[in-house]
């Protein structure tokens, strides 16, 4: 088995897990199905291939993944207009929505999204070394673009943080991503050394569970998720 070390700084990031239409929420840590979404990507698994979807989806089903909270951040909302969206094919529709004398929807969505201001977290996935290692070589040249929850959340730096023989040895190591990374910004972590963790995100089993979440991806191109027990430290 090998360990994957994540490091995930950024801006803004925002780690949705059921929202929908104009409501655009974030958990207040990566979720499963964020992160494999970014990996997915640098991998080069098309969402509209549902054979190669499932099948990588299948085999990162086995993964554990565990989420370190480095610092926390402040949560953000921001007030957001897209342009509507119209089915001139859709009877209620036609009747609903103004349009122009070209058939052009008139006016705007209004939506609401949430994201996390200047949060720092570490990842770790632990597993079937094939994968870990094709993984690790995605990310070293990303077939598609990565981000961090959504394509505004942009990475301040690298995200690769390693490979590792044992899960202590990739927490070290993004301890050591945070340190560096806090001596050239000249930025502190509150409350405690630069290596603590706020909290952490777990897998669980049944019983020993916090919370679960539908974030355990079977297909992102139909989006279809199963649910996953998480524990909290």
């Amino acid at each position: 088995m090998k360990h994957l070390a994540l490091y995930l700084r950024a801006p803004l990031q925002s780690w949705g897990a059921s929202s929908k239409f104009g409501d655009r929420g974030t958990l207040d840590a990566p979720t499963r199905s964020g992160l494999l979404g970014l990996l997915a990507a640098a991998c080069g698994v098309d969402k509209n291939d549902e054979t190669r979807d499932r099948e990588w989806l299948a085999r990162a089903a086995k993964l554990s993944v565990a989420v370190l909270a480095f610092r926390r951040g402040d949560r953000m909302a921001d007030y957001h207009t897209v342009g509507a969206r119209y089915d001139k094919d859709d009877p209620w529709q036609k009747r609903m929505i103004p349009t122009t004398p070209d058939g052009k929807p008139r006016g705007t969505d209004l939506t609401h999204r949430d994201y996390l201001a200047d949060s720092v977290f570490g990842a770790v996935l632990s597993g079937d070394d094939a994968l870990i290692d094709e993984m690790a070589t995605g990310l070293a040249d990303p077939v598609w673009g990565v981000w961090l929850g959504r394509k505004s959340c942009i990475p301040t730096e690298p995200i690769f943080a390693g490979v590792f023989e044992s899960e202590d040895a990739a927490r070290n190591a993004l301890a050591g991503r945070l340190r560096g990374s806090l001596e050239r910004s000249g930025g502190k972590v509150a409350g405690g050394d630069s290596s603590d963790v706020a909290f952490s995100v777990l897998e669980a089993r049944a019983g020993e569970e916090d919370e679960t979440l539908l974030d355990v991806p079977v297909s992102f191109g139909r989006r279809e998720f199963h649910a996953r027990r998480v524990r909290r430290e």
